[in-house]
């Protein structure tokens, strides 16, 4: 069974010798294969979902649930090589950042796994191990794969009026009612389609704004079971006394981990301080959600040092 491996931070290296004396991860989940629908860079935050799931939790010797912040690390496993990448656990998701590039429409070429259970994991850096790539655990300064909660960018994936995603704004009648996200007519409707669970949209203020309002719809994934309402209407009111541009318009970072259609539709009440009802749409943001799915728990066997029952130290 291919098994990460990497060397302690007491043990020495130097450029002409290789140093052998590997330890091993205690624990370890894949994480299943996907094919994104949309192409997704390098170094791209990604998450999973961990709930019920102790890779950061174990029982000390008196059996108390105890956190462990640096006993894990998620690893990109291609052609027998391992490449650990940024990892960091946020409340019930595991997030770590994409190794390469994966293309749209193509199930990835390699697979990514969480390593747990381990003291000290997250803090490995990259060494050179007599002449080959090697990880060594280093206590003393910051290391290469260990991020921090405010690393995180979870609304990374952006979707302007250009863009050709898969997820993206669908105008409807849009020469006669919209231009370039902007529109005045009421009644004027759009479709956004994202990922839950956080969803941020994008747009104008000003004196001349006036309202809309926002409807959101949860995608069943089962033929059997039909859409059902996520979010039902609420008024948006776009007044500002001056000019804003890219202005927050409306935030939710608590959606189910499901896909969403997003209904918005022009009003014809304003704000009684305004002088219009223009509506201007720039953008949208959301969380990613590639659905990845955590395999069952395995054991390490090449390392009998150190014995592991049920998740107690």
């Amino acid at each position: 069974m291919a098994w990460f491996k990497y060397l302690k931070s007491n043990e020495t290296i130097n450029s002409n010798t290789v140093n052998e004396n590997y330890s091993y991860p205690y624990c370890k989940r894949t994480i299943g294969k996907f094919t994104p629908k949309d192409t997704i860079q390098q170094d791209t935050w990604v998450f999973a979902s961990i709930e019920n799931i102790n890779i950061n939790k174990y029982k000390n010797s008196s059996l108390q649930d105890t956190d462990d912040e640096t006993s894990y690390i998620v690893v990109y496993e291609k052609s027998d090589t391992f490449y650990p990448v940024p990892t960091v656990i946020n409340e019930n998701y595991i997030y770590f950042q994409t190794y390469e590039q994966h293309t749209a429409g193509s199930e990835i070429n390699g697979e990514y796994a969480i390593y747990y259970n381990t003291p000290n994991l997250r803090k490995l850096d990259t060494i050179n191990n007599g002449g080959k790539t090697d990880y060594q655990i280093n206590l003393i300064d910051n290391t290469d794969f260990y991020a921090d909660v405010l690393d995180l960018n979870t609304e990374l994936y952006s979707v302007n009026l250009n863009s050709d995603s898969t997820y993206n704004f669908s105008f409807i009648n849009s020469i006669t009612n919209w231009n370039n996200g902007l529109s005045n007519k009421s009644g004027s409707r759009l479709y956004i389609n994202f990922t839950g669970p956080k969803f941020t949209l994008y747009g104008s203020k000003g004196p001349d704004y006036g309202k809309f309002k926002i409807k959101f719809t949860v995608l069943s994934k089962d033929i059997n079971v039909p859409n059902y309402l996520g979010l039902d209407w609420q008024t948006i009111d776009l007044f500002s006394s001056s000019y804003k541009e890219d202005q927050i318009l409306f935030n939710k970072i608590d959606f189910e981990e499901k896909d969403y259609v997003v209904e918005l539709e022009v009003l014809n009440s304003k704000n009684i301080n305004s002088t219009g009802k223009n509506i201007k749409i720039s953008s949208y943001s959301f969380s990613y959600n590639l659905y990845l799915e955590i395999g069952k728990e395995q054991i390490n066997q090449n390392d009998n040092v150190f014995s592991l029952i049920s998740g107690v130290r």
